[in-house]
């Protein structure tokens, strides 16, 4: 039996992974939807969600972008899942 997540944290897990592979480098989010194939505006949300919950930085100006606000190895699963799962549906976590 799979996981099956929503849509957000398959795209959020897809953002972080490319992210990684470009440490230290921001990455705007149209070059990731354009290189990628994803929709712009759902990553944009998608981006901000995480930017909110503290694992990736936004950059300014013509260079920025986005980039990991913490070291790969310190980003885990359950910090991704509890930036999109629905509080209602959490209980008693």
């Amino acid at each position: 039996m799979g996981l099956n997540f929503s849509k957000k944290i398959d795209y959020a897990l897809y953002l972080l992974d490319i992210l990684k592979k470009k440490p230290g480098k921001p990455v705007s989010i149209n070059n990731i939807s354009k290189e990628h194939r994803l929709p712009r505006a759902f990553m944009e949300k998608v981006a901000l969600e995480l930017k909110k919950g503290g694992l990736i930085t936004a950059l300014k100006g013509r260079e920025g972008g986005y980039i990991l606000a913490k070291k790969p190895q310190e980003i885990n699963l359950g910090e991704v899942m509890a930036i999109f799962e629905e509080k209602e549906n959490c209980g008693e976590c």
